[in-house]
């Protein structure tokens, strides 16, 4: 993970981690100055269609996280 963050810092580019799983891993990756990240800590994958009926309501998806 640092190597890759470190990289993509030296070149100017954006990082986003995949697979986050767990608070440990998001905290470690926020030290190290990763930019954004996605994972199951965020949420469950969603059908294409209730994801747009949100992003057109402005708002959450039905399934809350835990």
């Amino acid at each position: 993970m640092k190597a890759i963050v470190s990289l993509s810092q030296s070149l100017g580019l954006h990082t986003t981690a995949e697979g986050i799983e767990n608070r440990e891993v998001l905290d470690r990756l926020m030290q190290l100055g990763c930019d954004t990240g996605q994972g199951s800590m965020f949420g469950e994958p969603e059908p294409a269609a209730i994801v747009s009926a949100a992003l057109r309501k402005g708002t959450q998806p039905a399934r809350q996280i835990a």
